[in-house]
């Protein structure tokens, strides 16, 4: 009986499916640091974010204390300019009496 030989000898099968495994274990663990890489990365960037928006908040904050503080200037301003006008208006009634007294004066 003849000598059949088959076209690849099992030790270059082991030495394939070897291969493979070898390729099949290096892109897992390729994926993996990838995978771990990418969600450092997105932990860095989430607590960059974090303390970036902490500080937005804290001068929003500060802007609207700042704010609360001009509206009630305003308001203030707002009564102090209705005394006056008040006052102003009273004075000008004053005046305008005393110059029609003194009109009524000069006239007779």
């Amino acid at each position: 009986m003849p000598i059949i030989r088959e076209p690849y000898s099992s030790n270059w099968t082991r030495d394939v499916n070897g291969e493979i495994q070898l390729t099949f274990v290096f892109i897992l663990e390729f994926w993996l640091t990838l995978t771990f890489l990418e969600t450092y990365d997105l932990r860095e960037e989430n607590a960059y974010l974090r303390g970036r928006i902490n500080e937005l908040n804290r001068q929003l904050d500060n802007a609207n204390g700042e704010l609360h503080n001009l509206r009630l200037d305003v308001g203030q301003l707002q009564s102090y300019n209705n005394i006056l006008s008040q006052k102003n208006d009273g004075l000008h009634h004053q005046h305008s009496s005393d110059l029609q007294d003194i009109e009524f004066e000069e006239n007779q």
